[in-house]
């Protein structure tokens, strides 16, 4: 990121050389004071409105754990497969009959959004497993689910697996295997772990940092499959929030219910980000942001980066933003070039067209997936905290009261 600072000193430098144009200028004690505009260091990209704000609830008020404290529901991704939207939580919630995997009913092109508990709970013995499952992802053909979690312990801190992906055939959830290695060069496999340690290696920690968390994950054309990571560093106490893109590939073998899902490595970082950084070089962005989850929307043909912050826990400390990266650009390394920040629409007429403001969310969005007609759905992860948040983004008038066992969400529409 000393490379991005040098690039902004630069430019900064260059426009005091040239002509000021739309530059301004202030009069002090008779000398002309030139006033520089604002760091933007992400390009600006499209604009998007709000057009749906609801909320769904992960079980009903007053359920409870076993040590007797409130449940939460703190949905960490979601995706559309065969007509249904499926949510994950990443906290476990109580009762035989539920499990981390909701799924809704919502019609072959995705027009009824859900609403209330959900139609059905995903259940199955894998799923029982796995701990923190942080995103989920569709193949291109909708014929398989694949979840990842948060591959930020050990196995041996845990008696639950966070160290693995897991997958199902889209018409049956209960045949959910566990993926824990990728073949790499010659045909040998490794821990999927120690596949992505290794990809985040740098000069700080030569073998990868002891910790990082994963909250990304996205199937991208032509067999690749690409893996976000929010956090990396020392340990869960000292990292830094990043975006951080690593790629490996994938093929599906076999059919229906037998279908295996294979990793192919190595796994390669293409893009790395830090989000304390990228907030200080950008003045439109509230806070150090890290990536939240990722998606591949096949309509604009790019991927959608979903980023988001989380100060304090308070309703003021949580929020987050939309990036979006073009096809074009993902055949290689990715750089902060690479990225558009996504605007609010504000409104149909030319001046509201030749303005632009960030897309920024009042909850801590933690989920995105793309829906038919130019749509997008994100679902928030507001944690343990609870009270009235902005309904329609960060810029909205209304609010709503959040519940412990509730998730809101909301659906945009990208502006014409």
């Amino acid at each position: 990121m000393q490379r991005l600072a040098a690039v902004l000193l630069a430019a900064t430098l260059v426009v005091g050389c040239q002509r000021q144009e739309g530059v301004t200028t202030t009069q002090h004690r008779g000398a002309t004071a030139v006033v520089q505009p604002k760091n933007t260091a992400v390009r600006q990209g499209s604009n998007l409105r709000f057009v749906q704000d609801a909320v769904i609830e992960c079980f009903p008020s007053g359920t409870t754990k076993a040590s007797g404290k409130p449940a939460t529901c703190e949905l960490s991704g979601v995706t559309a497969a065969g007509g249904e939207l499926i949510f994950a939580n990443d906290k476990s919630i109580p009762g035989p009959s539920r499990s981390t995997m909701l799924g809704y009913g919502a019609s072959e092109q995705y027009q009824h959004m859900p609403a209330g508990l959900p139609t059905r709970y995903l259940r199955s013995e894998v799923v029982s497993q796995v701990r923190k499952l942080e995103d989920l992802t569709t193949t291109a053909d909708g014929a398989m689910v694949i979840a990842t979690t948060a591959f930020d312990r050990p196995n041996s801190e845990t008696k639950k697996n966070g160290n693995a992906l897991i997958y199902w055939p889209t018409k049956t959830p209960a045949a959910a295997r566990l993926k824990k290695k990728v073949r790499i060069d010659g045909g040998n496999k490794q821990e999927v772990r120690q596949c992505l340690r290794a990809a985040l290696a740098d000069d700080d920690f030569p073998e990868g940092p002891p910790y990082f968390k994963v909250e990304g994950l996205s199937t991208v054309p032509k067999g690749r499959l690409f893996i976000g990571v929010r956090e990396q560093g020392q340990s869960y106490r000292d990292f830094a929030y990043t975006i951080t893109l690593v790629e490996l590939h994938y093929t599906v073998s076999d059919d229906g219910a037998s279908a295996r899902l294979r990793l192919h490595g190595p796994c390669q970082r293409i893009l790395h980000i830090d989000g304390a950084e990228l907030a200080a070089a950008d003045h439109r962005l509230d806070a150090p942001v890290a990536v939240s989850s990722l998606a591949f929307d096949a309509e604009r043909s790019s991927l959608i980066v979903l980023a988001s912050f989380e100060t304090e826990a308070t309703v003021e400390g949580l929020g987050g933003y939309l990036f979006e990266i073009s096809a074009s650009r993902l055949g290689g390394e990715l750089t902060l070039g690479s990225l558009a920040l996504l605007g609010e629409s504000q409104g149909p007429n030319p001046a509201a067209r030749m303005s632009f403001r960030p897309l920024s969310f009042s909850h801590k969005p933690e989920g995105v997936v793309p829906l038919p007609s130019g749509r997008l759905l994100v679902v928030y992860d507001d944690d343990r905290v609870t009270g009235s948040f902005r309904v329609g983004g960060a810029n909205g008038d209304i609010t709503q009261v959040r519940a412990l066992n509730q998730s809101y969400y909301s659906v945009l529409k990208w502006a014409p």
